[in-house]
């Protein structure tokens, strides 16, 4: 995926200018990663700086902070619904504030999956 800064921006008139540079590898984007409820699959890439950062894929399980401030780890069950996005909510897409329904009961996702490569949650009443 492109950058969509433009190098080549017009000019008053309307006319193009000639990009005085092509574009730098830092300067390119990629596609969002879209974690879904499925078998567990954790990829990692190359960030800036060199480090390596784990991203979600997909999700099998979730560390649930329940009210007596425990923390266990359950079973996704299913994917119910997502705030952020009625487009997300359609194709089951997780991120942070997705309610999901797993064996302890509804959790809302607290973690951000595609950064973090893990999912942790609250419990829901």
């Amino acid at each position: 995926m492109v950058n969509t800064e433009n190098l080549t921006k017009r000019k008053l008139t309307g006319g193009r200018r000639k990009a005085y540079r092509s574009r730098r590898r830092r300067e390119s984007k990629r596609l969002p990663k879209e974690p879904v409820v499925d078998k567990q699959v954790v990829q990692n890439r190359r960030i800036k700086g060199g480090a390596y950062r784990d991203f979600l894929v997909q999700a099998a399980t979730i560390n649930v902070a329940t009210a007596d401030n425990k923390v266990q780890k359950a079973k996704i069950t299913a994917f119910i619904s997502n705030q952020a996005n009625r487009d997300y909510e359609r194709r089951g897409i997780v991120t942070k504030g997705s309610i999901l329904n797993t064996e302890i009961g509804k959790v809302r996702v607290t973690s951000k999956p595609s950064s973090t490569g893990s999912l942790n949650g609250v419990a829901v009443k």
